[in-house]
């Protein structure tokens, strides 16, 4: 770059000394210069151009970057809320199992001490316990899920 330009000065000098000892005159010099001037503007104006056209090129990417990011980011959102409906179906299921197991439990502790109270009323030397627990199944049937 300073070697270019270094040659851009030299070449300047060289010129504007052969045309000053070429029968030109100061006046035409300074027109030339003038329009160089002009060239050189219009360079850094269509550089400037091609500058700003590059950073939009480059912002449009950043923005389609973005905008994927964004579409990658709806489509997790959409995962969770549907992950976090089926989570909630799933809490409310185990919630009713775990109710429903109470109950039974309850059920089957019922049963089980009124067994207890029935095999204690009704105790007997000429009875086995087995024959006492058939009769108190017969009068009260098991809870749903128990076999015995």
């Amino acid at each position: 770059m300073v070697k270019a330009s270094y040659d851009a000065a030299l070449n300047g000098i060289l010129l504007e000394y052969l045309f000053l000892t070429g029968k030109g005159n100061k006046d035409q010099l300074d027109q030339f210069r003038k329009d160089a001037a002009k060239h050189i503007d219009e360079r850094f104006i269509k550089a400037n151009i091609v500058d700003q056209s590059l950073r939009v090129e480059q912002l449009n990417q950043v923005l389609n970057q973005l905008h994927q990011q964004i579409q990658s980011q709806d489509e997790m959102m959409i995962q969770y809320k549907e992950n976090e409906e089926k989570y909630k179906q799933f809490l409310l299921k185990a919630k009713q199992i775990n109710e429903s197991s109470k109950q039974h439990n309850e059920q089957l502790l019922v049963w089980i001490n009124n067994l207890i109270q029935f095999m204690k009323t009704n105790y007997s030397r000429f009875k086995t316990n087995e024959a006492l627990i058939e009769e108190f199944t017969l009068q009260n049937p098991l809870p749903k899920g128990v076999k015995l």
